[in-house]
């Protein structure tokens, strides 16, 4: 079979078209590619985003049970050391107590003045009720 001598145009034309159709379907290959592979990215970016949201109201949510019970440790705290100041203000506890929290919870300093006109008033109020 021979082709005519206009032929090689028909020919060319036929090569250029096929490598236009290979380089289309190479370059929607590398697309689909492409797409696939950030899709995965998208997908994991998203789950990764709802495992942190998780994580973050988990921790969030512990941070607000431990504050909640780190206010009732402090008032309960403060009861007692205020309870053993009155009793006995000299108490070598209150001091390591003093000591262990002075920058956390503002505790009472003994005050000898304090002290003095408490044990005045305590007097007269009992010499006012005849007890001396």
């Amino acid at each position: 079979m021979s082709l005519p001598a206009d032929s090689s145009f028909v020919y060319d034309a036929a090569k250029a078209g096929g490598l236009i159709a290979l380089l289309y379907a190479i370059g929607r290959g590398v697309r689909w590619l492409f797409e696939f592979c950030v899709g995965r990215i998208d997908k994991r970016q998203e789950a990764l985003a709802m495992r942190e949201q998780a994580f973050e109201r988990k921790l969030n949510e512990r941070v607000s049970k431990l504050e909640q019970e780190l206010a009732i440790y402090r008032e309960a705290t403060m009861l007692l050391v205020n309870a053993l100041a009155s009793k006995d203000p000299s108490n070598p506890a209150l001091q390591q107590v003093a000591r262990l929290l002075r920058n956390t919870i503002p505790l009472p300093s003994p005050d000898p003045e304090l002290e003095e006109t408490m044990r005045r008033a305590a007097k007269a109020l009992d010499e006012a009720d005849g007890k001396v």
